[in-house]
């Protein structure tokens, strides 16, 4: 059995992945799942989010958003006086979207006091660094890691997406290309640059 987040999912372009609307709502399931699964509590009186994915390199444009979308949700929230009269701090980080990268920087942020991980942003590094969240009770929201087995494999019970699987992209495309194309044949192109590790949108196609 495997869970999905109870959030409403958009298929949206990049950019628009990381506005103001998602964010929020990404903060409600820790609300939600705090009691059942609660990360240790940090000594600090603080709320620690961490906010990790690609900062710098070739895929920020990605990941940027999320910190800048983030970083106004938390300034809005702390002005209205935080959550249960605590102040929201982010953690960023920057994974470079790299798996390697992205377990040292689950590591660092746990260390930290992280409760709840907004990213990471590519499917690869998300799945690095998942099993280290998990041991650690820590919940995992990602805006844009599209990956089909980080939620239908059941593995990662802590793990939430709030956009589209692979899989249903997959079956949307194809639906809209036979349906309302009416096509006869197709073509399929990869792009290595997201790094998504196993299973992307053109596995699930073909």
């Amino acid at each position: 059995m495997y869970r999905t987040a109870a959030i409403p999912c958009t298929i949206t372009a990049p950019g628009e992945a990381h506005d103001l609307r998602q964010i929020r709502n990404l903060l409600d399931p820790w609300h939600r799942h705090r009691h059942r699964h609660p990360a240790p509590l940090p000594a600090a009186d603080t709320i620690k989010i961490g906010v990790a994915g690609a900062h710098s390199g070739d895929l920020a444009s990605y990941g940027l958003p999320t910190v800048k979308a983030t970083e106004l949700v938390a300034k809005e929230i702390n002005a209205r006086g935080g959550i249960g009269g605590r102040q929201v701090e982010l953690l960023i980080e920057d994974d470079v979207c790299k798996p390697e990268m992205a377990t040292n920087t689950a590591t660092k942020l746990i260390s930290m006091g992280a409760r709840v991980v907004i990213g990471h942003i590519c499917s690869g590094a998300t799945k690095a660094a998942l099993p280290i969240y998990k041991d650690a009770g820590v919940i995992v929201i990602s805006p844009s890691a599209t990956n089909t087995d980080l939620t239908l494999s059941g593995d990662y019970p802590n793990f939430y997406r709030t956009i589209f699987s692979d899989n249903i992209q997959a079956r949307t495309i194809v639906d809209f290309t036979v349906k309302d194309l009416h096509a006869k044949k197709s073509r399929s192109f990869t792009t290595r640059g997201l790094r998504q590790g196993p299973g992307g949108i053109r596995q699930n196609i073909c």
